[in-house]
């Protein structure tokens, strides 16, 4: 971790709270996680188990994007003086953005802007919809403002709005700009610690379209995943991608069934 980068954006205006919770978080012991753990790994299934049952025009498509996004991203951020995270499973949220037609996508995470990209690229072949996304900037690095997004180019932003002020501040904003329409695709990639996600759902669900499918990234860093689906007896997918588990949920199983048929 750069220190001195550290220093600096902790005093920069509203970040020393924020970095200071994701630090704490990062370092605070995940009570259930081996046993939550194997659980994830029992009911995870590839996305290749139902892609007969998918729409086989929208799954190329979504193949395509997920193949040429990385050597798009690898053009831009090979050249980066920094080192990135990479990608999420860009090519089950295309496929969502893609089928669902969603006029509201909400995404908490942003980083290099793989996920962005991804739905909005999906939302300019809809030619339908407008994504809200909420980040915190990587606080580790220099200037680190710059490097939110970077994957998105100028032409698909007409499409966007983008909030980085970490989810507290970002979440209430995005709400406030919704006027009246329900969001109708989350996808949770922010805060993965329990406290972070149960805060985030609490807040969106009354603004939610019945119809909301959510997607979390990376549900194996912990039970919450888990315990919510249980607890609420929600219809649920697990997909193994890439050394994680990716969750989706929806309400309603007939909605969940329609976008993404079980075995």
């Amino acid at each position: 971790m750069n220190v001195l980068a550290l220093l600096k954006n902790l005093t920069k205006p509203g970040y020393a709270r924020v970095i200071l919770n994701k630090i704490r978080t990062r370092i605070r012991p995940v009570e259930g996680q081996e046993e939550a753990l194997s659980w994830y790994q029992q009911q995870a299934i590839e996305l290749a188990a139902i892609e007969k049952k998918l729409d086989p025009v929208l799954l190329e498509e979504a193949l395509t994007h997920q193949q040429a996004q990385r050597i798009y991203a690898q053009s831009i951020l090979s050249h980066l003086p920094v080192k990135l995270g990479g990608g999420g499973f860009s090519a089950l949220l295309f496929y969502l953005t893609r089928a669902i037609r969603p006029g509201i996508v909400v995404e908490t995470g942003v980083a290099a802007g793989f996920s962005s990209h991804t739905f909005l690229t999906a939302l300019h072949h809809n030619q339908h919809g407008h994504l809200f996304s909420s980040d915190f900037p990587y606080f580790r690095l220099a200037d680190p403002e710059q490097y939110v997004g970077i994957l998105v180019p100028d032409p698909l932003k007409i499409r966007w709005s983008l909030f980085t002020q970490g989810d507290e501040q970002n979440l209430p904003a995005i709400v406030a700009q919704l006027q009246g329409r329900s969001i109708d695709l989350l996808h949770y990639d922010s805060d993965k610690s329990v406290s972070g996600r149960s805060w985030a759902l609490a807040y969106l669900k009354p603004y939610f379209s019945p119809d909301v499918v959510i997607v979390f990234d990376d549900v194996n860093d912990n039970p919450h995943f888990r315990d919510w689906v249980q607890q609420e007896q929600l219809p649920f997918r697990l997909f193994a991608w890439s050394k994680k588990i990716i969750g989706v949920v929806a309400f309603r199983k007939a909605v969940l069934d329609q976008w993404l048929p079980g075995i």
